[in-house]
Parts: structure tokens; sequence; C-alpha cells
């Protein structure tokens, strides 16, 4: 069997750490890296019901985009949620890895899969920073292989996301050629879509003034929930994990978290169970 590092190593491999922001936290959160694996199980968030689910399965280590440990903890007073996660953690002998910044720049990555309903004659990095690798970068800007009515479009992704409200902004005939993509929350992109004269814009959590600015320049923005515009790379890790270790010739079992869920919900919206 493989160890936690092993593991670690694997995923170093497709989205490196040097590709994470500065403030971000990735890698190994918490367990021993010398712990075998003989199962994994994977989903967005380190929120509560994983460990429940974790310890359901008898997983040894969990995957999440999303970290747990964003700052240094001063205390392990156990009345506070984090605290009281790591430590519940550390007790099931369940350790967790998280891929945040690095895997939404990484190819494949989070951009990556967002823009799987869209077909691209050309795609690139919407922002590309000193420490990115060729071809890596926050987001992705590309030209669609053909024009498409942003009411095409917007079918595509309510179908395509997991359930949630859709936040639209522009003509639902308007023609879209050019298309910017950034998984989670893409407001501070928006100077770069802008420059890239992307016809549209395709993120979550997009502030109010700049659904306003895109409103008089005449470009479409498609706002998705944090949670729906991520979701989809988590069954990207699953994949990539069992190319990579069967290419390494370890057995692994790998399970996605399906029943995972937004922290929050709309009313009047259909609901995961």
């Amino acid at each position: 069997m493989p160890t936690v590092l092993d593991i670690e190593n694997l995923l170093e491999e497709w989205a490196p750490k040097s590709l994470a922001e500065e403030w971000d936290n990735v890698g190994l959160q918490i367990g021993n890296p010398k712990a075998k694996v003989s199962k994994i199980l994977i989903a967005l968030d380190p929120a509560p019901p994983l460990l429940k689910k974790a310890r359901e399965i008898g997983a040894d280590l969990v995957i999440t985009h999303h970290p747990m440990i964003f700052k240094p903890l001063y205390s392990l007073d156990l009345s506070q949620w984090i605290p009281s996660a790591v430590a519940d953690f550390i007790q099931s002998g369940i350790s967790l890895i998280a891929m945040h910044t690095n895997l939404d720049a990484a190819k494949g990555g989070v951009s990556d899969q967002l823009a799987a309903p869209l077909m691209f004659k050309t795609i690139s990095p919407l922002l590309v920073r000193q420490a990115d690798l060729q071809g890596t970068g926050i987001g992705r800007v590309g030209l669609l292989e053909r024009p498409l009515r942003l009411e095409e479009i917007i079918r595509a992704y309510s179908t395509f996301l997991k359930p949630g409200l859709l936040t639209i902004s522009g003509d639902p005939g308007k023609t879209v050629s050019k298309v910017a993509i950034c998984g989670g929350s893409g407001s501070d992109l928006w100077p770069e879509v802008i420059s890239s004269e992307a016809d549209l814009f395709i993120s979550a959590e997009i502030k109010h003034s700049i659904l306003r600015e895109a409103e008089a320049l005449g470009r479409a923005v498609i706002s998705a929930g944090h949670f729906q515009s991520e979701w989809p790379v988590v069954p990207a890790i699953a994949n990539y994990l069992r190319t990579a270790l069967e290419k390494s010739s370890w057995s692994v079992d790998i399970t996605i978290f399906e029943e995972e869920a937004p922290p929050a919900w709309t009313a009047g919206t259909e609901q995961s169970e």
C-alpha cells in the first residue's frame, strides 16, 4: 500500500505547491506522512459531514479542495470547531490533504473542469503569475469553436452544475464568442476579464457592482454558487488518482463524497438529499 506521502507526491505532480498563492495552505493538513493508505475519500470541503462519511467507509485519507487550516492555530481549544475537527481527525486516524489554489492554477484543475460544457477553439490562463508554470495560471479564457447564444450556455450550465441558483447578467439572445472562466470567487479577476475582451464571464460570488458594470459594458455574466462552480473538480481528482495509482501498481479504493451539499441553499430550488 502507498503511504500518505506517496499520495501527496502523486498529487504534487499534477498541482505543484509552487502554484499556490502565498496566503494559502496546501498539502498535508493532518496526519502522519508515513501512514499507509488503502481507502481515500474525496470532497470539496472539510466540513463535519465529511469526517462522518470517512469513518463510515473506513477511509484512511481524505482529500479536499478547501483547506481546513488556513492560519496558524494558537490553541487547541476544543470548543472551537476547527481545533475540534482537527482532534476528531487525529483520534480517528484519518489524514487530510488539501489542494486549493495550486489546483485552481493547474492544467485540468478547477477552471478547466468548469469549462467542460463548452467546446473551445483556444483556451489559456486568464491570469499568469511569475511562479506559474507554462500553461498554468488562475482562470481560463478562450474562443469557442462556434458562437453560441447566451441562453444556450445557460441551459448547458443549468444541467452541468449541481442544483443551485444561477445569477445571470446579460441578454439571453446575446451572441458569445469569447468566454472567461474562474471556478469559485472570481470578482478579483474582473479587470482581467475586461482586458481579455471576453463576451461572457462564468464564475461565482460576483459582486453587485461588477454585475452593474458588466451590464453597462454589454458583457454577460453567469454567477453560480461557490460550491457549484468548484465541485466538478472533485471527480477530476478521483479520475487523476485512479490513473496515477494504476501506473504505480498501487491498489487503493477511491470514493467520491457524492452526498456532499453546499452550505447554503435558495428557497424554491431543488436540493440534494
